[in-house]
């Protein structure tokens, strides 16, 4: 992502000032991401998705302020996010570290490529 779509990504997820924009994100991936999780591994309980809200609480409030505090790049923060949920989700929600790693990998490019589509303006508001 060059510096002139980062800005402007930025702008977009940092239009709003306070929690509100910290929160509603949070809800998004949280939802996203279990529901991501009950296909993946066709169930559907609380007690994941508690285990997704705890995982997500930590991980997603951290790479927001990695990416428009830190200026960190978005990928790079999307991998680090990635395998730190890896253990996570292995320790909480599954038996197997490959399945650790395939439900990470497809929650986190779920919840990223959804939140990447909903903060680039549409053609219409650059008007």
């Amino acid at each position: 992502m060059d510096a002139q779509a980062h800005k402007a990504l930025t702008a977009a997820t940092c239009s709003m000032p306070g929690p509100v924009p910290l929160l509603s994100s949070l809800i998004l991936t949280w939802l996203i991401e279990w529901a991501v999780c009950a296909v993946v591994l066709q169930r559907i309980n609380g007690r994941d998705g508690l285990a997704v809200l705890a995982i997500n609480a930590v991980t997603q409030p951290l790479a927001n302020a990695a990416f428009n505090l830190a200026y960190a790049p978005w990928l790079l923060v999307e991998v680090i996010v990635t395998a730190v949920e890896i253990p996570a989700l292995r320790l909480l929600i599954v038996d197997r570290w490959g399945q650790a790693a395939f439900l990470s990998l497809a929650a986190n490019t779920a919840s990223a490529a959804i939140g990447y589509a909903a903060s680039v303006p549409s053609p219409l508001e650059v008007f």
